[in-house]
Order: C-alpha cells, then structure tokens, then sequence
C-alpha cells in the first residue's frame, strides 16, 4: 500500500492541473493497465479536439448508427488544448434528436450572450477519430476534465446507458 500510494502521488504531479492529474489516475486506471498515467495524458493532449456550436447541426445528435453520420463531422472540428473547451457533452445516442437539440440551443444562446462568442463542444462522434475508437477510450476522463462544464442533455434513456453515466464520473 505504501508504494502504491508513493506512485499514485508522483504520478499526481504530472499534468497541467490538479483535475487533469486526477483524471488521468482514473483513466490509467480504465485502461486496465494498458496504459500508464504518464502515458495517457500526454495522449489525450495530443488528440483532444472541439467543435463549435455554430458549425453543429441538429441531425448530428441524431442516432450513432452509421458512426460519422451528417456530413464530415470530424472535418469540422479543431484541435483544442486541455482546459480550452467550454462543455463536455454528453448525451445519450438513444434518446430523440429534437428535444436534445432545443436544449443545446438554448445553452449556447446563452453562453454566447454571456462571453460573445459560440461554445466550442466536445462532442464524442466529433471529436474521437471514428476510425481509432478504442485509442482514445482511456482518455476519457482527461477530456471530460480538460472541458470546462459538463452539459449533460438528460433524455429518457440517459440514466440506463451506463457509458452515458460513466462520464459524470471524473467530475466527482
């Protein structure tokens, strides 16, 4: 126990911030070993990417069935550093579009009228190379801690999809 808590606190000093640090223990941790902390975070910096809000549709919250979905999805992204996206959304895939999307409207409208300008999102369909979907799975909780809000658009199944839940997780 001793080591383990010596390693678990040095690996806690790498990292930008505390709650990037934290989060990479946990991903390490989701990794089942795969990957080391000192490994994850350097990883989930190299690929974690945002969309604005102006360049999202309303059909890119529909169903993940066909993966990329509306039109280069991906394409419209940028690469963002950790700390400098504005929301992490999560949402479940299952639930209905339309009402999702009324609710990220009238969150973005709001944050725009707050700070001039569109949230940028992070949005999993988006912002993970589709291709590569498991690479990037252990950095989750990194790129849940390098937003700076969680927007969760609780629908009728979001409570049951336990992935959906999972990413409430680092935050706590």
């Amino acid at each position: 126990r001793r080591v383990r808590g010596a390693a678990l606190a040095a690996l806690s000093r790498l990292g930008a911030t505390r709650e990037e640090r934290n989060a990479a223990v946990v991903a390490s941790l989701c990794s089942m070993g795969q990957l080391s902390r000192a490994e994850l975070l350097p990883l989930a910096e190299a690929n974690f990417r945002a969309i604005r809000f102006d360049r999202l549709k309303r059909e890119d919250l529909a169903s993940a069935l066909g993966s990329e979905g509306g039109g280069g999805l991906a394409a419209r992204t940028q690469p963002c550093s950790l700390g400098a996206c504005d929301a992490f959304l999560s949402h479940s895939w299952h639930d209905p579009e339309a009402p999702k999307w009324a609710a990220l409207c009238s969150w973005a409208r709001r944050f725009e009228a707050e700070e001039g300008r569109p949230p940028t999102l992070w949005l999993d369909r988006a912002c993970i190379d589709q291709s590569r979907i498991a690479d990037s799975l252990p950095c989750l909780p990194v790129f849940v801690a390098g937003c700076k809000t969680l927007l969760v658009l609780a629908g009728p199944t979001y409570a049951s999809r336990l992935w959906c839940t999972s990413e409430t997780l680092p935050r706590h």
